[in-house]
């Protein structure tokens, strides 16, 4: 194998030819934003995105690197995230289930092209809790 600056940054993020979390994601984000004012609207487009900046920001706080393979994504990866973010984002439980339910579609998209064998959902329970949004006067 020839050694060259592309081997190294994937040896040390520990790519090895597989896709990468924020790489796929940046290609949803891509192809969605094709598909806005078809089947999309800007404020899905924006979801995504936000969800992206978020993931970005976990890999690197939680892995110390700037993207991580497909193959590390598990339940502990999802269980970190929602932790993520509702402690360091300052999401209430509802918003960080939406963003993990948007990463959730990427996932499912990477099984059903067969990118990722096992489901890391598969023991995730995605809750949302009832909110009461009167106004008291």
């Amino acid at each position: 194998m020839e050694i060259t600056p592309e081997t190294l940054k994937k040896s040390y993020l520990g790519i090895n030819g597989e896709k990468t979390v924020l790489t796929l994601i940046r290609e949803h984000n891509e192809n969605l934003r094709l598909l806005v004012g078809k089947d999309y609207t800007i404020g899905t487009m924006k979801r995504y995105e936000v969800t992206l900046r978020h993931l970005t920001r976990y890999i690197r706080k939680k892995y110390d690197k700037n993207d991580l393979s497909l193959s590390k994504v598990d339940h502990e990866f999802i269980t970190g995230l929602e932790l993520f973010l509702k402690v360091d984002r300052n999401c209430e439980h509802n918003t960080a289930m939406k963003y993990i339910r948007n990463f959730k579609k990427i996932i499912n998209s990477a099984i059903a092209n067969g990118l990722i064998r096992k489901d890391p959902f598969a023991s995730f329970k995605m809750t949302t809790k009832k909110v009461n949004n009167c106004i008291l006067k």
